[in-house]
C-alpha cells in the first residue's frame, strides 16, 4: 500500500512544532508496521533526519514537493470543482490506499485535497493540530456557539468532516469545540496524545533544592499566543522574593525584542536570558527547574509533553487541552487565562517549596509516562490511519509493536 502524508510551511524554527513533530512521528510508525509511504508536502524540507535513519528498499519512503499550500495557508481550503479535480487526478496516478492529512489553518487549509482522496477511493484520516477559527469563537477559553447552518465557512468545515474517516486530535476539550462549532461527528474523532520520551531519572534528583539559584523556563515560540509576555510579568513581580531566580526562554520569536525592552522597563534585564533557537532537547531543558507556558490559545503542547517527561513541574494556563495535561496540584498548577496575578502566586508557590518541585516533578514524570509513550502513539495512529488494513499486518509479523518503542 502507499500512503501520501501532507505537510505545509515549516513554521520558523520552533524547537517543538506540533504539526511537524506529529508528522514525522507519524511516518516513522507506519513504516515501522511496514507500510509503503508517500510524502507529498508544501514548504520547507524537513525530513533530514527521517532519511538518514530510514534503509531502503523495504518498506519504501518517497517524496514529492507540490507546493500545494502557500505561506498563508491559502491555495487547498476553498472546494472549487477545478481545484478538486487536479487534486483528484493526483490521486488517482498515485493510488494510495490511505491518506494521513496533518492539518493547520484551524481544520480546513487541505479541503480540496480531502474531498478529492475521498472521491478517488482513499481512506482519509486528518489529524487537526489547531483550536477552530477565532473568529468564529466568542471566548477563546469556552466552548464556541455553533454557527448558522447557512454560514459557508462552517458549510466547507462540515464538508472535509464528511469526507473523512476519522478525525484525530490531541486533546478531548478542542475535538468538543470543533463537534459543538461544525457539527463534526463524535464516532469519527479519535483522541491521540503527543508523544515525549522520558529522559534520565536523574535529572529529578539533582535539581536546586532551594529558591537561591533556580532557573524558571519557557521553550518555544516565543510569542503572544503562548503568554511569553505573562511570563515576564508574572517573573517580575515574584523577583523581590527570591533574589536567585532566573528566567530563561529557549525559541524564537518576534517578540523577543519587545521582551527584551520590557525587561529593562522592569529592572530584570539582568535576569532575563534569551537563548533562542536550541534543537537538542537535553540542552533546551536540562537547566530548568520550573516549565512555565501560560497560551493564550493551546490544542496540547509538545514542550509541556516533554518537560513532564523530563520531571519538571509545569505551570500552565486553563486553555484548550493544557488542564487534560497537568493535573493540577499533582504534577503542576493550572491558572486562569490572562492571569498575572494568578501565574506570579503559581510562579511562588513552586519555587518557595523545593520538595513540592520535586514531588510535583516526579508526579509529572509518571503522568508523562502513562500518557506521552511514543509506542501508544505509534500505535494508535497506525491503526486510525490504515484502519482495517493494519490488521494483518500485526498479527501477521508481530513486528509493529517492537520497532515502535524502539
Amino acid at each position: 500500500m502507499v500512503l501520501a502524508a501532507h505537510h505545509v510551511l515549516h513554521n520558523g524554527r520552533c524547537l517543538l512544532g506540533g504539526a511537524e513533530k506529529y508528522l514525522l512521528e507519524s511516518i516513522r510508525a507506519l513504516l515501522a508496521a511496514g507500510a509503503d509511504v508517500h510524502v507529498a508536502y508544501s514548504g520547507d524540507w524537513i525530513y533530514d533526519d527521517l532519511t538518514a535513519a530510514h534503509e531502503p528498499p523495504q518498506p519504501s519512503l518517497t517524496f514529492e514537493r507540490v507546493n500545494w499550500l502557500d505561506a498563508h495557508l491559502r491555495g487547498d481550503r476553498r472546494l472549487r470543482p477545478g481545484l478538486i479535480a487536479r487534486r483528484w487526478a493526483w490521486f488517482r496516478r498515485r493510488r494510495p490506499d490511505a491518506v494521513l492529512v496533518v492539518q493547520l489553518g484551524h481544520g480546513g487549509a487541505f479541503g480540496a485535497s480531502i474531498v478529492a482522496a475521498k472521491l478517488a477511493g482513499c481512506r482519509v484520516a486528518a489529524s487537526i493540530r489547531q483550536p477552530p477559527e477565532p473568529a468564529l469563537m466568542a471566548d477563546g477559553l469556552a466552548p464556541p456557539a455553533r454557527p448558522s447552518r447557512l454560514n459557508r465557512a462552517a458549510l466547507r468545515m462540515r464538508i472535509v468532516a464528511a469526507c473523512c474517516d476519522a478525525l484525530i486530535f490531541n486533546s478531548r476539550r478542542i475535538a468538543g469545540q470543533y463537534a459543538a462549532l461544525y457539527g463534526w461527528p463524535w464516532r469519527k474523532i479519535r483522541i491521540i496524545r503527543n508523544a515525549a520520551g522520558t529522559a534520565d531519572a536523574g535529572g529529578i534528583v539533582g535539581r536546586r533544592e532551594d529558591a537561591s539559584d533556580v532557573v524558571v523556563g519557557a521553550v518555544g515560540q516565543v510569542s503572544r499566543t503562548k503568554g511569553a509576555d505573562l511570563t515576564l510579568e508574572a517573573f517580575a513581580r515574584i523577583t523581590p522574593r527570591f533574589a536567585g531566580a532566573r528566567l530563561r526562554y529557549v525559541g524564537d520569536g518576534a517578540l523577543i525584542d519587545e521582551l527584551r525592552r520590557r525587561a529593562a522597563e522592569l529592572g530584570v534585564q539582568d535576569r532575563v536570558c534569551f537563548a533562542g533557537f536550541v534543537a537538542d532537547r537535553e540542552r533546551a531543558f536540562g537547566d530548568l527547574d520550573l516549565f512555565v507556558l501560560p497560551s493564550r490559545r493551546e490544542s496540547s503542547s509538545n514542550a509541556v509533553a516533554e518537560a513532564m517527561a523530563r520531571g519538571l513541574p509545569c505551570v500552565v494556563s486553563d486553555a484548550g487541552g493544557l488542564p487534560e495535561l497537568v493535573a493540577h496540584g499533582k504534577s503542576g498548577l493550572v491558572v486562569r487565562g490572562d492571569d498575572v496575578t494568578a501565574l506570579a502566586e503559581a510562579m511562588a508557590t513552586l519555587l518557595g517549596d523545593a520538595k513540592l518541585r520535586r514531588r510535583m516533578g516526579a508526579a509529572a514524570r509518571q503522568r508523562a509516562a502513562e500518557m506521552f509513550d511514543p509506542a501508544m502513539m505509534a500505535r494508535q495512529t497506525v491503526e486510525v490511519v490504515l484502519g482495517e488494513m493494519c490488521v494483518d499486518r500485526e498479527r501477521a509479523t508481530g513486528r509493529f509493536f517492537e520497532d515502535a518503542s524502539s
